[in-house]
This record gives C-alpha cells, structure tokens and sequence, in this order.
C-alpha cells in the first residue's frame, strides 16, 4: 500500500514541476489544454499537455505507450485523442482534436420545372443564397518526433467549407438560374514547431521556434442564365478576400531569476511577425462578355482594394513558483505588446488594368494586453487534488491611428478588466490511469453554486482520461 501511494503521489508532484515555463505556441485551431491545465491557467500542466509539447515531451512517463482522451467543447473541437510512444531512443507521438463532420452544413434543395429558353427545364433550386461564414468543422492532426533532446511537431487544422454545383437556381418566388455557382470559406492551417527538450543552462533556456501557414478562403463566384436565351454573361466574381498568412515565433523558453527554499522566479519572452500576401479575382465587362483578372489585394462585394498587412508582436513573461508537500502555488505576467500596420488603396478595374481612384488608407494599431495568472493545486489525499485559477486582465489598451491621404485620426480605447475564476480536479486511483474535468463555474460572475445543475461544484467538464504502461 505505501508503494502504491508513493507512486500516486510522485504522479501529482511530477505535474507540478517542469512547469514552471511555458510555450505560447498554440497549435492550430485553437489551443489544446488539459482540464488540469485548464483550471489552473495554464500554469500547472498535466502529462497530457506535456505528450503534445515539443518541449517538455520527457515529462510523460511510461513503460510502453501512453494514451489519452479528452470530451469537451473548445473550439469546436468535441474530441481529442492522442498516442505517445518510444521507438528506440525516439519518442513518437500522434494527435487528433476536432469535431469529425459536425458543423457540416445540409444545404438543401427541391426539384422544380423553371421556365427556360421557351419551355420548362427542371433544376435543383436552393431557398436562398448560402451562409458560409457561419460554423466550420475544425479537425487538428498532428504528430510529434522527439530525439537527440529536441522535439519537433507538425500538426495540420482544416475549418473549410465549399459549394460547388452546375446548372442550379437559387430564390424562392423567381429564382436565378445560375450555370456554375461556387463559394468557399474557412482555413488550412500547416503548422511546425521546433524546440529543445533539455536546457541549455542550468538556469535553463529552451529556445523554440515555430513557422505557421494559413490560407484563409472567402470568395463567392458564379455564372448566370439568362432564363429566355440560355446564354451567360460569363463568371461575375463576387467576393474574393483570401489571403495566405505566415507566422514565425521565437521565444527564449524561460531563464530562472531566484530559486530558494521550494519557490523560484523566472523570465521569458517571446516574439512573432505575421505578414500576408493577398491574390484574389474580380470581373470586368470588355464591351461583349465578362472577364476575369487578378489584384493584389481584397475584391469586397466588387470594392476593390491593393491591401498590405504587416503585424509584430512581443510577449514578455515573469512567472513564480513555490512547492510545498502537498500544495503548489503559480504566479504569471504577461505583457502581450502587438503593433499592427495595414494599408490600402481603393482600385477600379472596369476596363480590365488597375487604376488608383479612391483614397489611401493607412492604420497602426498598437495593443497592449497585461494578463496577472494565479494557479493553486492542493493534493487533499493522495491520487485526488484540487486545480484553482484566476485571470486578471487589466485594462486592455488599444491605440489606433488612421491616415486618409491629407488627414488622419487617432483614438485610445481601454476595455474593462476582465476576471475568470477556473476551478477542476484530478484523480489517479492507480499510478497508471489518470481522470481530470473542470467544474462548473459561472462564466459571467464567477460564482459556484454547490448543487445548480448548470454550474454546481459538482458539475463537471471537459472530461479527460489516460492511461500509461
């Protein structure tokens, strides 16, 4: 029995240290937290977490394989399931998150003689035109590779949808015939992070990297009948404002300040640049039919616009720690500062070339987000413990500048603070199976009630389980 608590026991310290630093590349979709990190902030992770980080894959003990699962509503993403395993000297491990088909939308129709060209044809006929900026499925696949003390993951999202058909009506009372309709929107988003798994010094350093590609769709393009002739105008180009988005980030991977007595003090800072290349379609009209050429920019239900985007942003990071037997505490400060640069330039293209014919805008948004993250976990018994968090947000400020040609304006906007009370609990009945959930918390004054069926303390969430041989 005494080894079997000493075992439990060392799985709940475990969790507690190696934390104490943390990685702010979320991976793509949406960040994946573990209920145990979840409730505490982010501050004190679980195994979990750890068997998707490039960085603290060492963390995740086991004999053969590890496996885990996890029911919750982050995201959109109803499922995440994941496998962790060592071939030879090389941890390998694989992930999924996501919805599979849910949010995939039934876009209905009913056969209908229309008239066409003097007579009646039969199409399929839509009620109306489709909502494609609504929900998306969002499904996250991944894989991480750790050797030679670094780790590597490479993970893929897609939140995509499309439509496309021929020879279809859209409306209710007359519909539009249409020859070709097409629309798609949502993201694919390719992601790869490196970083070391061992620090470099003894005060640590575990410097990462990661570079994301996003190709962001939303264009709508259709060619239509004319219902007497059967003829078409050609492709009229709707919408098009996709854009492909790189992202690279570099963070330091945290540097101790203080160690003494249980409790230590670390830094950390990180910095990323977006920038975005736009490459979209409009039509013009050449005296007999539609034609389609490219711009450089956004074609916004036909406004167009030769557009730039250029985003930097840098995080520093202080974060405590103190260790006791059985209660750990977590501090961390965030200082989030982002500077964003967007220009524009209204084009007309009616005869086929690009002519500068609107004015020129250009915005710079300044950010900065102070984010105070508190954690406690208390071991009430060994294999059960309790998993507290608090945000504070202080005042969000925001500073925008606008220059349109000869004038400009520029206004500061602070947001309210903003508050989250996090609440959870881990439970390990043997060293080798492992269940965690948050508890209900209402969302909006951070209260519990002890027996309310929405959000009682006995009310739980976002359940996880693993299991380890």
């Amino acid at each position: 029995m005494s080894n079997k608590i000493a075992g439990l026991t060392f799985v709940l310290l475990l969790a507690m240290v190696g934390n104490l630093w943390a990685q702010l590349i979320d991976l793509p979709g949406g960040s994946f937290s573990s209920p145990q990190s979840a409730a505490t902030q982010g501050r004190i992770r679980s195994m979990a977490d750890d068997a998707l980080r490039p960085d603290a894959y060492r963390n995740v003990k086991f004999d053969k394989w590890y496996g885990v699962t996890s029911f919750s509503n982050l995201f959109d993403a109803k499922v995440m399931a994941g496998f962790a395993t060592n071939i030879g000297n090389t941890y390998f491990s694989t992930f999924y998150r996501g919805s599979f088909w849910e949010n995939v939308p039934n876009i209905n129709y009913t056969k209908q003689g229309l008239p066409f060209q003097g007579g009646d044809k039969t199409f399929p006929v839509y009620g109306s035109t489709f909502d494609m900026q609504g929900t998306h499925p969002n499904n996250t696949l991944g894989v991480l590779i750790g050797v030679a003390d670094m780790g590597f993951r490479f993970s893929f999202n897609s939140r995509y949808r499309s439509f496309k058909e021929n020879d279809i009506a859209i409306g209710s009372a007359s519909p539009d015939i249409f020859k070709d309709y097409r629309m798609a929107t949502g993201n694919f988003h390719p992601q790869l992070v490196w970083s070391m798994a061992k620090n470099l010094t003894a005060q640590g350093i575990k410097p990462y990297a990661g570079i994301d590609l996003i190709f962001s769709n939303y264009y709508e393009k259709f060619e239509q009948y004319d219902p007497v002739t059967g003829t078409t105008n050609g492709q009229e180009v709707k919408t098009s404002m996709n854009f492909f988005e790189p992202r690279l980030t570099f963070g330091m991977g945290g540097y101790t300040l203080y160690s003494k007595d249980g409790f230590s003090l670390s830094a950390d800072i990180e910095y990323q640049l977006r920038l975005r290349a736009f490459s979209n379609e409009y039509h013009y009209h050449d005296g007999t039919t539609n034609r389609i050429s490219e711009i450089s920019g956004l074609n916004t239900s036909g406004r167009l616009t030769e557009d730039s985007y250029i985003y930097n942003s840098i995080t520093p990071t202080l974060a405590g720690s103190w260790n006791d037997d059985n209660l750990a505490l977590r501090f961390q400060l965030r200082i989030p500062a982002s500077l964003t640069n967007e220009n524009e330039t209204e084009m007309n293209g009616s005869t086929g070339s690009l002519v500068k014919t609107g004015i020129f805008a250009k915005k710079t948004a300044f950010l900065l987000d102070p984010q105070l993250r508190l954690a406690a976990r208390w071991i009430i018994v060994p294999g059960l413990s309790l998993n507290i968090g608090g945000l504070i947000r202080a005042l969000p400020m925001n500073i925008e500048n606008i220059g349109e040609d000869n004038s400009s304006t520029r206004s500061t906007t602070f947001t309210g603070a903003q508050t989250e009370l996090t609440l959870g609990l881990s439970y390990n009945p043997v060293d080798r199976l492992s269940f965690e959930a948050t508890c209900g918390i209402d969302p909006v004054s951070n209260t519990v009630s002890v027996f309310n069926a929405g959000n009682g303390l006995f009310t739980f969430g976002n359940i996880l389980v693993s299991l380890r041989f």
